[in-house]
């Protein structure tokens, strides 16, 4: 069987994938991803001042048995117009609010807590979505 593993790539892009490859659909890229970032899993942050992050992509490269793309820009969330729940997860979604995730929900390094008037960030290359494959 014909397999891809979700591990970075959430369900609906896996399921985007395996239906492009077997000839089903042909889906469309997303113009803008964002990044979510979250309590839980599935619990994304929401209400004040929050929202995602616009991610700008670099260019895709070949790091011997995945392909791998990372941000060129930083990512950063709305403003706080009060503190926000700690965050230590974050996911890659191919819409501002809604859509799709197109990541699985992926731990950070480290938890963001932001208070009034702060924001959350990922720094320029701090983001890396990649896909295995073999030769």
């Amino acid at each position: 069987p014909f397999t891809l593993p979700t591990s970075e790539a959430g369900s609906y892009l896996a399921n985007q994938i395996v239906e492009w490859v077997t000839g089903l659909t042909f889906p469309t890229a997303p113009t803008t991803c964002y990044a979510g970032w979250y309590t839980a899993v599935p619990a994304e942050l929401s209400g004040s001042g929050y929202s995602r992050g616009a991610i700008t992509w670099g260019s895709a490269e070949d790091v011997t048995t995945s392909m791998r793309v990372r941000n060129s820009a930083a990512v950063v969330s709305g403003t706080a117009t009060a503190s926000w729940t700690a965050a230590p997860n974050f996911a890659v979604h191919d819409a501002s609010s809604s859509g799709n995730a197109l990541s699985s929900v992926q731990a950070q390094s480290a938890s963001v807590t932001i208070g009034l008037g702060g924001f959350a960030r990922i720094a320029t290359s701090g983001l890396a979505f990649s896909m295995s494959y073999s030769s």
